[in-house]
């Protein structure tokens, strides 16, 4: 050991700690769930205009080609009446055809129109969802100072047979691992070093052996999940001040 410390929190309220940090970080999760849900209801509300737009236009334009249809059918008529029957039903077919080449072009631009609109929404609401997610993740580990003691000690016990243990931490944390190893003589025996960095978070710690290495930082898996979803959906870095 590199230094020595005081007395442990008694273990009922390390246990009253972490009870707390984790309903918050539920509650939290839980808000962001509903901004989601919210976001995709109005998103689904919008698509769901646009498709109604979409199929009144379509409605409207097979209406009129219709319409367009009989008139050209009154004029061939006429026109056989007076011996121009053939180009008379070329003409009609002609701009029937014509017309219901419309119709599908304007269906094709609209559902086009859907599709990006959607997109576009779904991004935005990602972008959204990970700045708040980001901000909740630092707040949140900003807490966790206070309970590294139990979180470092857990690992240990996780990792019985782990031998030569080097733990590297912020230099503000160092203290509560002095008392964990003054208190713990078994885990005292196990660790080699309790080191400290700058590099090293508030709240986070580094775990070196030859059995094991491990890096106790909710902030860098937050990270780690973050720019696994900006890299799947193309998007820019948050928005700062969120």
């Amino acid at each position: 050991m590199v230094r020595g410390g005081g007395d442990l929190t008694e273990d009922r309220t390390l246990e009253e700690l972490v009870g707390e940090a984790f309903r918050e970080l539920e509650v939290s999760r839980r808000r962001a769930q509903m901004i989601i849900a919210n976001a995709r209801l109005e998103a689904a509300d919008i698509c769901a205009e646009a498709r109604q737009e979409a199929e009144a236009i379509t409605e409207t334009a097979r209406l009129e080609a219709a319409a367009e249809a009989m008139a050209h059918a009154r004029e061939v008529q006429e026109a056989v009446r007076n011996d121009a029957r053939v180009e008379g039903l070329a003409m009609a077919a002609k701009e029937s055809r014509e017309a219901l080449a419309l119709v599908a072009h304007l269906k094709k631009d609209l559902e086009l129109a859907y599709t990006a609109h959607l997109r576009s929404a779904e991004r935005e609401i990602l972008e959204v969802v990970l700045a708040i997610a980001e901000r909740v993740t630092h707040l949140q580990q900003q807490e966790f100072r206070g309970i590294l003691g139990a979180a470092v000690q857990g690992v240990l016990e996780e990792r019985a047979e782990a031998m030569d243990i080097a733990i590297l931490v912020n230099e503000t944390d160092y203290d509560c691992l002095s008392i964990l190893a003054t208190q713990d003589k078994e885990l005292a025996n196990r660790i080699t070093s309790v080191s400290t960095s700058s590099a090293v978070r508030p709240g986070s710690c580094k775990f070196r052996s030859t059995d094991f290495n491990l890096d106790l930082c909710l902030n860098r898996r937050f990270e780690q999940v973050r720019d696994h979803l900006r890299a799947q959906w193309n998007l820019n870095a948050p928005t700062q001040g969120i």
